[in-house]
């Protein structure tokens, strides 16, 4: 719910002229946000009490859905 519902809002807030450059934009801001969470994590400047993967930081999926909206 959490990762459909803000997507829906951007859809229809968006300027549709600027798709490209937005979504493009968007998608550094992502991988900025999971490059940033997983240099943290490896420093152990701050960790996670449980993960689902022992590979992937729990917080992905929000770096690359709530983040960039």
């Amino acid at each position: 719910m959490l990762t459909i519902v803000p997507w829906i809002i951007w859809w229809r807030l968006v300027d549709k002229k600027r798709v490209a450059e937005i979504l493009l934009y968007g998608t550094l801001i992502a991988i900025l946000a999971i490059l940033l969470d997983n240099i943290g994590t490896d420093l152990i400047w701050w960790g996670y009490p449980t993960k689902l993967f022992q590979m992937f930081p729990p917080l992905v999926p929000a770096d690359i859905t709530v983040v960039p909206c």
